[in-house]
């Protein structure tokens, strides 16, 4: 039997800046503790544009990559949340949608585990998820009449998955941190997320939830808490150790 459950989502405009993730968000659907609070990047903005021109093409393969921290999966995520409540799965791609985390234990293992995705009855923001573990992967994404399919944290050694699902006719995104080699003879789209600039990453600090979560990366131990909460001293040590992050 699946873990099923709801979760209710609150589709953002262009002009937020900053989104509050609740636990079941948090915990169920990736299975990871991202910050309740993640700062949104003009540059993320275009993830979703990017995904939503995928998602209404002929293309059946999409490739996000970029280094690490810049919010692909984040934003792959929340853009799968939106397109639910705002219809487009419904549109363009019926049928529920899959996340799919390609840890190494699950890869070495052969069993997988799916989060499925679709729109509920119980109210205009609310998504239902489905969490199965399986053995046989394309059958039973078939049997559950799924027609999208995100991975995440794809590189060399599981993308012969990837581009299984693909060829079988999936809609697939494949994000990744590495550089993966793409299959020319296959039609597929692909973005490639930039780094932060200093200046965005100045600007993120400002804010104490995220300065919490990169103040380690950033080496501030010879600074007193008094003094890295002054903005300005702040700034001053993020622009002096931003090399490090």
């Amino acid at each position: 039997m699946p873990f099923e459950g709801e979760y209710e989502h609150v589709p953002l405009s262009e002009d937020t800046r900053f989104f509050e993730f609740s636990e079941e968000y948090n915990s169920i659907l990736t299975g990871q503790r991202l910050p309740l609070r993640i700062f949104l990047r003009h540059e993320n903005w275009e993830i979703a544009r990017k995904l939503s021109t995928f998602l209404a093409s002929h293309l059946r393969l999409f490739y996000l990559q970029g280094p690490p921290g810049v919010g692909k999966t984040k934003e792959s995520l929340l853009w799968m949340l939106q397109s639910i409540v705002k219809g487009s799965q419904a549109k363009n791609c019926p049928g529920p949608w899959a996340w799919i985390p390609l840890t190494k234990s699950a890869v070495h293992s052969g069993t997988m585990v799916v989060y499925l995705l679709v729109k509920s009855d119980a109210g205009p923001n609310v998504i239902k998820f489905s969490k199965f573990a399986t053995s046989d992967l394309y059958a039973d994404l078939r049997d559950w009449g799924v027609k999208l399919i995100v991975f995440d944290n794809c590189h060399g050694d599981n993308q012969n998955i990837v581009d299984t699902c693909a060829y079988q006719g999936f809609k697939t995104i494949a994000v990744s941190s590495r550089q993966m080699k793409y299959d020319m003879s296959f039609p597929h789209g692909s973005y490639t997320v930039n780094g932060w600039k200093k200046e965005e990453y100045l600007e993120a600090c400002q804010e104490t939830a995220f300065f919490a979560l990169v103040q380690a990366a950033l080496q501030t131990g010879d600074f007193t808490e008094e003094e890295l909460n002054d903005l300005t001293m702040r700034e001053e040590v993020v622009a002096a150790k931003y090399y490090l992050a």
